[in-house]
């Protein structure tokens, strides 16, 4: 074996050949190794190439976290985009809501008006001059006066009530108490109604 002095730049360089390295990094490990050993060139080699392996790790690295940080301002973008839609949503919902609290509430005020109106002018004649009066309050806030002859019972009243309500499930009680009045078939007279009396309707 030649010794080391005696091996010149081209002779490395072929032997770097021959083991598959390019002619570009086998210069390049010539001109900067201090050494002329072909071991130490094969040592410069593997560190510039571990060098060049550690780089592009960290730039794919790099590159990897700013696809996930793109994605996270992306998403972050789009919860944003609907959290904005949602408070449009709801405050256009509460101003609806609020709107048509409002006109039913008109509705029902005319309504009530209107029936107070219809009340005063027909209640006399519905009592007319009947034995016995019952006046009765509904829910929705208008009075009606029931007239009944002697002798008629609850099942008389309640009739009465359930023309007024349409068929809908109501309960009755005695004005101003938390007392149910039930459909037991006892007389208006026998429940205190007659000749004169006063109850409340509601739904059930």
């Amino acid at each position: 074996m030649r010794s080391t002095e005696n091996i010149t730049d081209e002779d490395i360089l072929k032997q770097l050949k021959n083991q598959g390295f390019s002619e570009e990094i086998s210069k390049m490990a010539l001109k900067n190794c201090k050494s002329k050993d072909i071991e130490s060139i094969l040592e410069y080699i593997e560190d510039i190439q571990n060098m060049e392996e550690e780089r592009r790790r960290r730039q794919n690295a790099s590159v990897k976290n700013e696809a996930a940080n793109q994605i996270a301002r992306a998403q972050l973008e789009e919860n944003a985009r609907k959290t904005r839609e949602q408070m449009l949503k709801d405050k256009l919902y509460v101003q609806n809501l609020k709107a048509k609290i409002e006109a039913d509430r008109r509705e029902m005020q005319s309504n009530v008006e209107n029936t107070a109106e219809t009340t005063t002018k027909c209640s006399e004649y519905e009592g007319g001059d009947s034995p016995c009066k019952i006046n009765v309050r509904f829910e929705t806030g208008y009075t009606r006066i029931f007239g009944f002859n002697t002798g008629d019972t609850l099942e008389n009243l309640f009739a009465r009530i359930g023309i007024e309500m349409s068929g809908t499930v109501f309960r009755v009680f005695r004005t101003g108490t938390s007392e149910e009045i039930f459909n037991d078939g006892r007389t208006l007279e026998e429940t205190g109604l007659s000749p004169r009396g006063s109850v409340m309707v509601s739904k059930d």
